[in-house]
């Protein structure tokens, strides 16, 4: 994301019963919630339906927006009860440009208007960050909504105990090429400012190669430089390992590196097909397949790189992020290795974001933003 600061324009981000900031339909019921929360929320509350029939529940911020402004916006919810399913709106005044969710399984559901539905399920106890973008109008008189839902595409319904937790409501103005939300900022009777800086980590060891799986080449590591020599075999130069946990989404993918010996060509490719090919003596890249885009970026290191690559409609599980020796500008492939030339690899990153994130060190566990689970600290 854009270094910089992020505002929260939606008011009692946390406190869906403040009677200023949000309105809701006189049969939802507000409760309290007494179970853990998200790493950086102080409080949350449940929104749940009276039992009546053929009714609408819904909560929605009071805040107007700027007409003609694209948004994102997001919550953290939590599956209580019923069926999970619910629509997260922005209100543009005509309709409501959203998309449904389900708290329960995290399935992303029919189309209101809105574009980029994402849901983020690494936070922990049940908790999933689903979020939107949309685009306000003229009459726009609110900021965000969430209805209840008996099933994808279904708001008014035979009430039957549907329930969910939320907290973390967060709006904010879309920058230029932003395509996730940003780190939370919790608001009050003002808008919330904080931090726009994007640190994210999904790969382990990303200094070493404890966590790597090493295939024609041997390793050896010095001070957070990991330098891998071909071992003279007849096949694939790489080291790969597993990232998981993965969301539907965009993905950068990240490493540096500099090459050793007659091998200036380096592939960064994601299980599935989605690589390109780095020149590691001029920066330029080719061979770009199944990506938005590609680029190296010089280093304070002479003759070293920070390679990216940007990749999106990530749906798998379990996905391998490979770094790959290569003979030629062009596609990977298998090669003879001459048991001398290499590379140097440093830095390696796998983050959910849609530009160049901001560097973290990992170790044994992943690295990500708000304190999730499985959280490494630097």
């Amino acid at each position: 994301m854009p270094r910089g600061t992020v505002t929260n324009v939606h008011l009692q981000s946390e406190d869906v019963s403040d009677v200023v900031a949000y309105s809701k339909a006189a049969s939802a019921v507000i409760g309290a919630f007494g179970g853990a929360l998200p790493a950086g929320v102080s409080l949350a509350k449940t929104v749940s339906d009276s039992g009546a029939s053929s009714t609408v529940y819904y909560v929605s911020g009071t805040n107007t927006l700027i007409p003609g402004t694209a948004y994102i916006a997001s919550a953290f919810v939590q599956y209580q009860a019923g069926s999970g399913w619910f629509f997260f709106g922005g209100q543009d005044g005509t309709s409501l440009a959203g998309r449904y969710f389900n708290a329960q399984t995290g399935a992303i559901g029919n189309t209101g208007g809105a574009y980029m539905p994402q849901v983020d399920d690494r936070f922990g106890n049940g908790w999933k960050r689903v979020s939107m973008g949309f685009v306000a109008t003229p009459l726009a008189a609110a900021d965000a909504t969430i209805y209840l839902g008996t099933a994808d595409g279904t708001l008014s319904y035979t009430a039957n105990g549907q329930s969910i937790a939320v907290t973390g409501l967060q709006v904010e103005i879309a920058q230029p090429g932003q395509l996730s939300p940003s780190p939370y900022v919790a608001s009050g009777a003002t808008p919330g400012v904080g931090p726009r800086d994007y640190r994210e980590n999904l790969a382990l060891s990303s200094e070493d190669t404890t966590a790597w799986t090493i295939d024609g080449v041997s390793p050896s590591v010095v001070g957070g430089v990991v330098t891998l020599t071909e071992n003279g075999a007849n096949a694939p130069h790489r080291i790969y390992q597993a990232i998981n946990p993965l969301v539907t989404g965009p993905m950068v993918i990240a490493f540096d590196a500099e090459y050793t010996g007659s091998r200036r060509y380096v592939v960064g490719y994601w299980s599935g097909g989605a690589q390109a090919t780095f020149d590691l003596v001029t920066g330029q890249v080719t061979n770009t397949a199944f990506i938005t885009s590609a680029k190296a970026y010089p280093t304070s290191v002479p003759n070293r790189w920070r390679c990216l690559m940007q990749v999106t409609n990530v749906s798998a599980v379990s996905t391998n992020f490979q770094i790959m020796l290569n003979a030629t500008s062009g596609a990977f492939a298998s090669y003879p290795g001459d048991g001398v030339s290499g590379l140097r690899v440093t830095r390696m990153q796998v983050a959910r974001t849609n530009q160049m994130p901001d560097y973290v060190k990992t170790t044994s566990g992943i690295w990500c933003p708000s304190g999730a689970p499985r959280a490494q600290s630097l």
